[in-house]
This record gives structure tokens, sequence and C-alpha cells, in this order.
């Protein structure tokens, strides 16, 4: 935890930091290796506490009935790639009871305003875990329907103030899921939205200048031309990567900025009496990093996917 007075995110923050480390551990050896393990094993017993009966968790804090489909999925993919399947598999098969009748899933938490439970992202996280075990949803056609239909003509999923105020966060893993079942023109549409927003720099531009960092656009927006197939060939995806290479810092994070400052967020969480000094505006460097991380992975691994081929 970045600060220890704003713990809104700590389980979202930690489960990717398990995902990161499980996803480059295998590249890493010696002495390094060794702490990348040794963080892996913390990390995972300190989100174990977190857990409700179920495995499940929420996106920060310990709440015994919560619920956070996205964070527990990710969850789920971080337990994979630590080659713990049975451990994932009994946490997708949670996941998997929880479609709801149109096909969707939604956040549950008590303080979370009806329209910001059920958004494309969700779906999206959700459908990629149960991927990752192997695990069919009990209404796959009516899940990618309704992804598919969220989808807006200029090629994103709409956003949310409450999830970071970016398309890319909805554009990321709705891209993978639908690139996955074969929706070849949605996510061409998707990847060329993304690429028309480039700036000159090689980053994608922020919202305001209060919120989530240019760094953390930029590798959502990258993550997401990876999963629609366009790696560091394009010119756009290569700037990109340069960019976010140059902003890495002398201790090796990358920047995050703060969490969007929305004070109908803090006003929901003191009626909920959370508390508002500790649900205000976490820091985000420790999951900006994580992301840069996981970007640069999939763009690897799209890479190593297109050598072997040729």
């Amino acid at each position: 935890m970045e600060d220890p007075s704003e713990f809104a995110m700590d389980n979202w923050d930690n489960v990717h930091v398990l995902k990161a480390v499980a996803l480059w551990r295998d590249g890493v050896s010696g002495e390094h290796g060794r702490a990348a393990q040794e963080l892996a094993g913390g990390v995972l017993g300190w989100l174990r506490t977190r857990e409700n009966q179920v495995g499940a968790l929420t996106y920060g804090g310990a709440n015994p009935t919560g619920f956070c489909p996205e964070t527990t999925a990710e969850y789920v993919i971080a337990l994979v790639r630590l080659g713990r399947l049975e451990e994932a598999r009994r946490r997708a098969a949670y996941l998997r009871a929880r479609q709801r009748s149109g096909g969707d899933w939604e956040v549950e938490h008590p303080y979370l305003p009806t329209d910001a439970r059920a958004l494309p992202s969700v779906t999206g996280f959700v459908l990629d875990a149960l991927t990752a075990v192997g695990m069919d949803p009990f209404d796959l056609d009516a899940a990618l329907d309704h992804l598919a239909r969220s989808q807006r003509a200029e090629g994103h999923f709409g956003t949310h103030r409450w999830y970071y105020d970016t398309p890319y966060y909805f554009l990321r893993p709705v891209t993978a899921i639908l690139a996955r079942y074969g929706y070849h023109a949605a996510v061409a549409a998707a990847g060329d939205f993304v690429l028309a927003r480039q700036l000159d720099d090689g980053s994608w531009p922020r919202n305001g200048e209060d919120g989530s960092s240019t760094e953390f656009h930029t590798a959502l927006a990258l993550e997401t031309l990876a999963h629609a197939g366009i790696g560091t060939e394009n010119p756009g995806v290569r700037r990109g990567v340069e960019w976010l290479l140059a902003r890495r810092r002398p201790d090796g994070s990358w920047a995050g900025g703060r969490y969007p400052d929305y004070p109908e967020v803090t006003l929901s969480l003191m009626r909920a009496g959370a508390g508002a000094k500790s649900y205000g505006r976490p820091p985000q460097d420790v999951y900006a990093t994580a992301q840069t991380l996981s970007t640069f992975h999939q763009l690897a691994d799209l890479e190593a996917r297109r050598g072997a081929l040729t």
C-alpha cells in the first residue's frame, strides 16, 4: 500500500502486483528470481486474508459479503499463472455462478451506484478468467452479445467516471474477449479508435489534469492494441512502447497519478459509513506499474506467437 490512509483499492492493486510477477517470473533468475518468488508468496498470503467466504475479493478492504468480479477475475488469472489451477477453478466457479440473466456480470458492492455496477469491463474480465481455467459460462452467447452491443459507433465501449474516466479501461478486456471469439469487425473498430487518438509523442492523453496519469492511459491503450493483434510492427505501437520505456522512473516504477477526484464518490462512501479519508483518492503508481508490465508481456506474447507461425 502506497498510502495506508487510502486503502479503497488495496486488493485491486495487490492482485495486479501478483499478476505482473506471475507473468514475468519465469524470465527472472538468480537473486531477482528468488525475490520475485518471495514477493508473490507474500502478496498471495495477504490477499487470502481479504477473501470472502467463497474466496472472492472486493476491490478494497476485507468485506465478507461484497464482491467485485473484476478483482476476483484478475486474481483467478494470477493464480493460474502461478500454477495454482485448482484454487483458480474454485474461484472461477463462483464467478460463473454469478452470471445474470442478460448474460452479463455486475459488481456487488452496497455503496456502488447502480449505473456503475454492470459495465462492459466487468463481463470482459470474468470471461477472461473463465477462459484461463478452461471453463465456459452458463450462457456464452448472451455474454458475447452483451459485449458486442455495448460497442459505440466510434469503436469504443463507453467510459465511466468510477472506472478511471478513460475508454481504454473498458477497451482492454472487452477487445481481448471479442478477438478471442472472432468478432473481427468489432476488434478492428476498437483498434482504429485507439490508434486515431495517439498523440504525436507516442502517448495517449488522459482526461483533464487531475486523475490517472498519461502513463496509465498509454499502458491500457497499448494492451488494447495488442489484444487487437496490432503489435510493435505498427509504428504507433512502437512509438508508444518507446514513450513508456522513457517514462520509467529511477526506482523502476511508472507514475499512476491518483484516482480521479469525484465528490459524489466520497459522498456515497460517507453515507455507507466507509470513512471518506480512507476511501478518497488512492495513489496509483503500483497499479500503473503492474499494468505496464502486463502490457509489455501481452506485446511480447503477440510477437512470440507470430514468430512461431513464421
